[in-house]
């Protein structure tokens, strides 16, 4: 059969799309799949999906250059905002800036894909603070089925610590790669992070080139205190370079950094001057009454002037004469201060959950961001205190951001001295009585609670109070609760609400935990890290109900119920009704906040089957 090759070319002319412009410069060319994508496989909900992107670092002896180019697309109308760039730098002391920014739009228009770019005058350098800066420009033109492109270039002087590529970001990423260039005479240590990135290559060595594809958002990441921690990525870590004088290793010991640290924080004491202001504090009855008294007087005395940070600015004697000074200036201090009345305390260098997980193998500074007390009495109890951020009724709950995994202990013992940082076990107790007077419904609530169940930033009580634990009976009218007090180291709120007695023939007593217990999902198949929850802690609910005139309560066979997987890990509900009365009980424990890896199916396990237990009710019906 003869095929009229020129009859079919008006046919293709019109089937496809072409283009007006191309790509910008050094971008892949796009393909069909690209073009004609409306929803990413592995993530049906994505609004948007990164089609590919690329890195190119090149290091030499100045710092580094980071080469971006990437390619979004939009799916839904949720996703327009994704052509709002910004590029964050650290421009402190012009460490870093971003140069040769360009960015377009590709959109279909009349059967013909156009490409509209920005201009220099569409770019803007914002200040974000005193540290960063941003490089910010909107996209033109997005819309559904946009598709973006933009490229720059990060000029860095950072030599020592490389955060190299990151594969994962918020939208889905069908493909990135990553390339790396070492044109100086040093030797980098490259860290892996992440599981798809260790699984395909772990046993590669020498390599310079990664390719991931079809990588998840990361918001799918759940119960991890950062998620830099987890993203898969590149950072890079010198190791050691040749000088003038021959090959200089950056890696070192950790005992030559303990001890680096140590004669820092040496040169500035003056242990007269601590001496003399440690007298002034008086001794308790026992220790830990001193520790109260040590702990009082200094918040009450020294002032914090925001600078966070392990290095130290001021003497210990300028520190008492201006009552002002850093971070590490005051917890070195206090750690004097200490000494001198006689109490064991340990000063610990740590990264909090903002700043991210230590790297153990890698004795280098500028992974900490704190320096803290490790406070250890003779009876047994260990405290957890940052002298310039001391909850103001106990030490004994420190913030949740200093627990992150493993602190490194500047004593004089073995040479990694890592620790755990353990907290201490938050409670929540709450006693729910319901009356019914004069046709009316009551509801008197009282709330005991202590560690971590209290945030000072939550000003109103009834929220507070209600962040966790929800009433069983929907009171509508709701009256205002009493006072926040702080009594026998727990917090204590009164609440008392009512309502009318509607002619319903059901009153449902839901379980106050169930939508906290619902919130616990276990969706990942194959975990590899660690599972972090935000503390351990422990509800102890009671819900008593003066059974109504004309009521009879009903309830599942199968209400009593324990879910007990260890001795960490336990939850109770029970009833009884006794003399018109109706009592129900509910505990749930979580006595440890940090599990391995190996334990995600057991906790899964765990979390569907008390969210078996928490969706039996009981109801009182109308005889």
């Amino acid at each position: 059969m003869k095929i009229n090759y020129f009859l079919l070319l008006p046919l293709l002319y019109f089937s496809t799309p072409i283009f007006a412009q191309k790509s910008l410069s050094g971008f892949d060319k796009l393909t069909a799949n690209q073009l004609e994508l409306k929803t990413v496989s592995f993530d049906q909900d994505a609004s948007a999906v990164i089609l590919d992107e690329s890195g190119y670092l090149d290091v030499n002896g100045g710092g580094h250059q980071l080469t971006t180019r990437r390619r979004i697309k939009i799916l839904n109308e949720k996703a327009i905002t994704e052509g709002d760039i910004q590029l964050l730098f650290y421009a402190h002391n012009n460490i870093e800036d971003i140069k040769n920014v360009k960015a377009q739009s590709i959109n279909l228009v009349n059967g013909e894909y156009v490409s509209t770019p920005i201009t220099d005058k569409d770019i803007f350098e914002i200040d974000v603070n005193k540290y960063y800066k941003a490089i910010r420009f909107a996209i033109p033109n997005v819309r559904v089925g946009t598709i973006i492109e933009y490229q720059y270039t990060l000029n860095s002087k950072q030599l020592y610590n490389i955060d190299a590529w990151q594969f994962q970001h918020e939208l889905p990423t069908l493909k990135s790669n990553f390339k790396l260039k070492i044109n100086t005479n040093a030797d980098f240590t490259n860290l892996s992070v992440g599981q798809q990135l260790t699984d395909k290559y772990k046993n590669r060595k020498n390599i310079d080139t990664w390719e991931l594809t079809n990588i998840p958002s990361y918001n799918g990441l759940q119960y991890v205190y950062n998620r830099k921690n987890v993203l898969e990525s590149i950072r890079l870590q010198l190791s050691g370079y040749l000088a003038d004088t021959g090959y200089k290793s950056t890696i070192g010991k950790w005992k030559d950094l303990k001890k680096e640290v140590k004669e820092d924080y040496s040169r500035l004491s003056n242990n007269v001057a601590v001496k003399k202001y440690a007298e002034t504090i008086p001794n308790g009855a026992t220790e830990k009454e001193t520790l109260d008294n040590v702990v009082k007087k200094f918040q009450n005395d020294f002032k914090w002037n925001e600078f966070k940070g392990i290095y130290t600015n001021k003497t210990q004697k300028e520190i008492l004469d201006t009552r002002s000074s850093n971070l590490a200036d005051l917890n070195v201090l206090f750690n004097s201060i200490l000494t001198n009345k006689g109490i064991k305390a340990d000063l610990i260098l740590l990264s909090s959950r903002s700043n991210g997980k230590l790297v153990t193998t890698f004795p280098y500074l500028d992974q900490f961001d704190y320096v803290i007390n490790s406070v250890k009495l003779k009876d047994g109890n260990s405290y957890v205190i940052n002298a310039v951020d001391i909850p103001k009724n106990t030490f004994k709950f420190a913030p949740l951001s200093l627990f992150n995994d493993y602190g490194f202990v500047l004593d004089n013992g073995v040479e990694e001295n890592f620790v755990t940082l353990n907290q201490f076990l938050s409670e929540n107790h709450v006693e729910f009585k319901y009356t019914v007077k004069d046709g009316e419904l009551i509801e008197q609530r009282k709330d005991l609670f202590s560690g971590y169940f209290y945030d000072d930033e939550v000003k109103d009580s009834k929220d507070l109070i209600n962040r966790y634990i929800n009433s069983p009976i929907h009171v509508v009218n709701d009256d205002k609760g009493n006072e926040l007090k702080f009594l026998q180291d727990k917090y204590v709120v009164n609440h008392t609400a009512k309502m009318g007695l509607n002619s319903s023939n059901f009153i449902t007593l839901e379980n106050p935990l169930a939508q906290f217990i619902n919130a616990y999902t276990f969706t990942e198949t194959n975990r590899k890290n660690k599972i972090e929850f935000n503390f351990p802690y422990y509800f102890k609910i009671l819900v008593t109900v003066d059974i109504p005139e004309g009521y009879e309560v009903i309830k599942s066979d199968d209400f009593k119920g324990v879910v007990k997987t260890n001795d960490n890990l336990v939850y109770s509900q029970n009833s009884a009704v006794a003399t018109n009365k109706l009592q129900i009980l509910y505990e749930f424990y979580l006595g440890q906040a940090v599990y391995p890896a190996t334990d995600y199916e057991m906790l899964k396990n765990h979390f569907e089957a008390v969210q078996k237990e928490v969706a039996k009710q009981i109801t009182l019906k109308k005889k």
